[in-house]
């Protein structure tokens, strides 16, 4: 990718990439303002339009636009980056991941679940296996264990293995979604961060709220909430439903039923 592209413009992904969170807009957009300037310099860099693209859908996803008719048009105008991306390289699973995404959130479900499919595939059968972060800590682990760290080498080990925070959460999710409200409150409460810790995403305390009220445990309920209010004030009800794309009615029912079960409005 470095020889495809300007160093200037590579430089500018990085740093998209190093400054990207979904806690604030202004994180959001910092980040699209540097993957939107890597294409100004680099027109075929097809990662800088894909992730300028889901850096914008991020904007409605989080919950930061302002209403409706903002966040229509910035998945309106995510979408056609997307676009872009695929159309310079639809080889590339990233690309297709970052359409697959928009497509998601503008409720386009059959297009974006075969997306997905198309970036798996691509994955598994056109990435460089040898390029996956964790395989380089592993090998690092190999040496400090060879130079007398073991230290170090157990804390490289440790972060190779452990779960995404991320992981846990779209886990909990999925548990959620299965009535299984236990085992949705353990992954997010097996999560490495912690509320208030740098990069924690309030959110999950909403999901840890419903499924605690769920299982009919209102004082952890109660005390999730408090902690979602604590890190998302003016959150609503109102809010949360209008940025969850279920395609299923239940389901929407089922977040809707559990929120206002632990007393969310």
């Amino acid at each position: 990718m470095v020889n495809a592209v300007e160093t200037s413009a590579f430089d500018l992904y990085l740093e998209g990439q190093r400054i990207f969170s979904i806690i604030t807009r202004q994180e959001l957009e910092a980040a699209a303002d540097r993957f939107r300037r890597a294409t100004e310099i680099s027109s075929q860099f097809a990662r800088a339009w894909g992730h300028w693209a889901y850096c914008l859908a991020q904007i409605v996803v989080a919950g930061h636009a302002a209403d409706e008719s903002e966040a229509a048009a910035l998945l309106a105008e995510a979408e056609g980056y997307a676009r872009r991306a695929v159309d310079i390289d639809g080889n590339d699973y990233a690309n297709r991941w970052d359409l697959a995404f928009i497509l998601l959130n503008r409720e386009d479900f059959d297009g974006a679940l075969a997306e997905y499919d198309r970036a798996l595939e691509l994955f598994d059968r056109r990435t460089d296996k040898v390029d996956r972060r964790n395989d380089l800590m592993v090998e690092m682990a190999e040496a400090h264990i060879y130079a007398g760290n073991t230290q170090r080498a157990l804390e490289l080990l440790d972060r190779a293995t452990r779960i995404p925070d991320w992981y846990r959460w779209i886990r909990a999710w999925a548990l959620f979604n299965a009535r299984d409200y236990a085992g949705a409150s353990a992954e997010i409460n097996a999560m490495h961060k912690s509320p208030g810790q740098p990069g924690y995403v309030p959110d999950i305390q909403l999901l840890l709220a419903a499924a605690e009220a769920c299982a009919e445990r209102d004082n952890e309920a109660q005390a999730a909430l408090q902690r979602l209010r604590a890190g998302r004030p003016g959150w609503t009800l109102a809010r949360e439903l209008a940025r969850n794309p279920f395609r299923d009615y239940k389901d929407r029912a089922h977040w809707e039923n559990a929120m206002k079960r632990a007393g969310f409005s």
